[in-house]
């Protein structure tokens, strides 16, 4: 299935307009054509809930509170947020 096609079925029941202004929702890192074939759920993109999503082979993590809050200038594995970004696009997450 691919990524836009898992979207589509979230927002079909839990629409985007549901969430409050300041809620940042929808695909936050990745390409909506990819093919998912394991999605990992987390309340939120850790460190340790990243390397699970790895080690049990997940294509998409979905979470209730995103990995990005608000703007960022650059994604460098220099800060957290950074490196947790470089790894899911390393790893196809």
């Amino acid at each position: 299935m691919k990524c836009r096609e898992i979207i589509n079925a979230l927002n079909e029941r839990w629409p985007e307009s549901y969430a409050l202004g300041f809620d940042n929702v929808g695909l936050l890192v990745g390409d909506r054509e990819q093919e998912v074939h394991h999605i990992f759920v987390a309340l939120d993109v850790t460190d340790e809930t990243l390397d699970q999503a790895i080690a049990c082979g997940a294509d998409m993590i979905v979470t209730h509170h995103p990995l990005l809050f608000s703007a960022i200038k650059k994604v460098t594995t220099d800060d957290f947020i950074g490196n947790r970004i470089v790894k899911m696009i390393r790893y196809g997450i």
